[in-house]
């Protein structure tokens, strides 16, 4: 269904304004008021397509809800379920999908939303959009508008890390400098300590050679009178 030349960048759907999850119950009954007309009843090959088509749309229908708190509330559903999982696989030394492991994170939940939505969700329900318009096509606005909000998750997070990393490598090195100053400071004592202790020791020593020098002295006058 559809045309092979659509693009998957949302950008029709961001232009349109959300018309909010009021408009939920009625653009339901629209989906199966239209699928009737949309579809050949005679044609049995049409029903089983459409059917199908609309059955799965249902089961994936957490990104096209019109309130992100919701969507939110489902994918930390799913995510718990798919984390759960891959935690029994790996009890049992089985291998674990790619997808469900590592979702005890915030972002990479919603980088692995992002690619879902990206290669999934809103192909799939651009297409249902098309198919049922007008009364489906806001859908599609939805689905991006809540991919659009999984991207402005990633990009706070990042912004964060790195605003952390800065911080972390600024610390790095005032410790480091603060380091080398310390070292400096103790070889500078200890070069001064041995420099006292040198001075120290030739002190004596001059003593020792003068107290020498005057008993000589006093030795050779009483020799001679």
């Amino acid at each position: 269904v559809g045309d092979d030349n659509d693009d998957n960048d949302c950008g029709h759907a961001e232009n349109e304004e959300s018309t909010g999850p009021t408009t939920t119950t009625n653009t339901t009954a629209l989906f199966w008021k239209n699928s009737h007309n949309c579809a050949d009843e005679s044609s049995s090959q049409s029903q089983s397509l459409l059917g199908p088509m609309i059955i799965h749309a249902a089961d994936i229908s957490n990104p096209v809800h019109a309130s992100f708190p919701v969507v939110l509330d489902w994918c930390s559903r799913i995510s718990t379920e798919f984390a759960l999982q891959a935690s029994r696989e790996t009890e049992l030394g089985l291998e674990v999908s790619p997808y469900m492991d590592g979702l005890d994170d915030e972002y990479r939940v919603a980088c692995q939303q992002v690619q879902f939505y990206e290669y999934m969700a809103i192909p799939y329900f651009r297409m249902v959009a098309k198919l049922l318009d007008p009364p489906a096509s806001v859908i599609q606005t939805w689905c991006c508008d809540n991919q659009r909000k999984y991207r402005d998750i990633i990009a706070r997070i990042d912004e964060y890390r790195n605003s952390n990393n800065h911080n972390n490598t600024n610390n790095a090195t005032s410790s480091s400098t603060q380091q080398q100053n310390l070292n400096q400071q103790q070889q500078q004592q200890q070069q001064d300590g041995q420099q006292q202790h040198d001075n120290k020791q030739d002190g004596q020593q001059e003593t020792v050679n003068d107290n020498g020098s005057s008993s000589s002295s006093s030795s050779t006058s009483k020799n001679n009178p």
